[in-house]
């Protein structure tokens, strides 16, 4: 396929997809969140680790 096929095809991201991926990122960044304690735990159990 030509280039100039190629750009007779492009269709620009619509603002919608731009804002949903936001929100799945923000949304994938509240579950970090919630297991922040947890994390602290686990890393305190990992440092006592005898190697």
């Amino acid at each position: 396929m030509r280039n100039d096929e190629k750009k007779k095809d492009f269709k620009p991201i619509s603002k919608t997809w731009i804002i949903e991926r936001a929100f799945a990122w923000f949304d994938n960044g509240r579950g970090l969140c919630r297991d922040y304690k947890l994390l602290w735990k686990i890393m305190k159990l990992w440092s006592n680790y005898p190697q």
